[in-house]
């Protein structure tokens, strides 16, 4: 793991060169790739130390960047529907139907956390959640998560630097299996039977049963 640590480190170095650039560049590449951690938020934090740094600014880009990268993960994540069955596919659309339910606020909590979010965003894509309600939720969760590290860097909080410092191998394989886990749970589970029973309005229900 040096060498990705070192080259991790190098390419943290290069985008501080290019400011604001940098952090919207590092940010989206970030939240591009999905297994590798590329450590944006440790670019958001050292930018945030500094008193010459506008932070809402700082955070508005980097959490821009962020949403735009997820963005485009979500987007690949839809066109997986391709690979599974007519039955899976109705399955899914029943899975749609209640993620379109709470799916917005689920997406803002999960962007608002450094946790590896696409075990949640890629079964989300396939599922078809709403574009626009995707990007929003998505953006105001990464725009709350950018801002809060980079007033940690201008106020020295320490755990939040222990707290975004590089993945090890255990956590990108960790990362992997979560994501390859939520795929198939959400491919599997009937979410018809789960619309029934709670979403379906009681009288539609019956009539369903009869």
């Amino acid at each position: 793991m040096a060498i990705l640590d070192d080259a991790i480190s190098r390419l943290v170095e290069l985008a501080l060169g290019f400011g604001y650039l940098g952090v919207f560049s590092l940010s989206l590449v970030s939240n591009l790739i999905i297994f590798i951690p590329v450590p944006y938020l440790l670019l958001v934090f050292l930018l945030g130390s500094s008193i010459e740094t506008n932070l809402a600014l700082l955070s508005f880009i980097s959490g821009l960047g962020a949403a735009c990268g997820k963005l485009i993960v979500f987007t690949i994540s839809r066109s997986g529907r391709r690979f599974v069955d007519e039955k899976s596919l109705r399955n899914l659309e029943f899975a749609r139907m209640i993620m379109e339910r709470y799916g917005f606020m689920a997406v803002f909590i999960v962007a608002a956390t450094p946790l590896p979010d696409d075990i949640f965003y890629i079964p989300l894509g396939m599922a078809k959640f709403t574009f626009v309600k995707f990007f929003l939720a998505c953006l105001g969760g990464k725009f709350l998560l950018t801002t809060v590290v980079a007033l940690g860097g201008r106020y020295s909080i320490s755990w939040i630097n222990r707290l975004i410092s590089p993945e090890s191998l255990l956590g990108i394989i960790v990362t992997i299996l979560f994501i390859v886990g939520s795929i198939y749970a959400t491919i599997k589970i009937n979410w018809e039977a789960i619309f029934v029973k709670y979403f379906l309005p009681k009288k539609d229900r019956q009539s369903k049963k009869g």
